[in-house]
């Protein structure tokens, strides 16, 4: 199967200064458009979520040409009436640049349904799909998960470690993670 691939990248300028969004994880986050133009001279006005870190040190301020890349994130804001898809550009790099204007999204994963080819009331054609880009997503401070591959000798009995537990092993003599935890009463569980 191929690899996922979920890649932003616009040229354009910010169409408002950034203004704080969520906290998560102890993290802000903040949101602004970036006005970016089409060759027929419309502009489109597509929402970036940045991270504080990234902010830093960064005078954004309305008009400001920037270069922003990242990833296309969705989600269904359910507040207020009925269930609205919104759509941002999660940014992992914001730069300045030279005032030009340039679009390209790189999606690659599995569709979920059949396309639907579809006339607008004035004859341009639309085709509707539903795309899913799978994302790592890993967070160091919810679990550490250690696996030790462990080779039986041919009797069955002794245990071995294989050349990659060994060094495992080597690694794990260096990090200490006091774990511990006792109930106060013992719970039978009923089934």
């Amino acid at each position: 199967m191929e690899k996922s691939q979920n890649y932003v990248e616009l040229w354009g300028t910010a169409g408002a200064a950034p203004s704080f969004s969520h906290e998560n994880h102890g993290e802000s986050f903040y949101r602004f458009p970036l006005r970016v133009e089409r060759l027929s001279g419309q502009s489109d006005l597509p929402l970036i979520l940045a991270p504080s870190t990234l902010l830093e040190g960064t005078d954004i301020a309305e008009g400001t040409p920037l270069r922003v890349t990242g990833q296309l994130r969705s989600f269904n804001n359910r507040s207020g009436h009925g269930s609205r898809l919104v759509i941002s550009t999660f940014a992992q790099s914001i730069e300045p640049c030279d005032g030009g204007h340039f679009n390209r999204i790189l999606l690659s994963g599995v569709l979920c349904k059949q396309p639907t080819l579809r006339r607008t009331p004035l004859g341009r054609s639309i085709c509707d799909m539903i795309l899913a880009v799978n994302r790592r997503y890993i967070d160091l401070r919810v679990s550490i998960q250690i696996v030790m591959p462990i080779r039986a000798d041919s009797g069955g009995n002794e245990r071995k470690l294989s050349a990659p537990a060994k060094l495992c092993k080597d690694v794990l003599a260096d990090i200490f993670i006091p774990v511990s935890y006792t109930h106060p009463e013992p719970t039978r569980l009923r089934c």
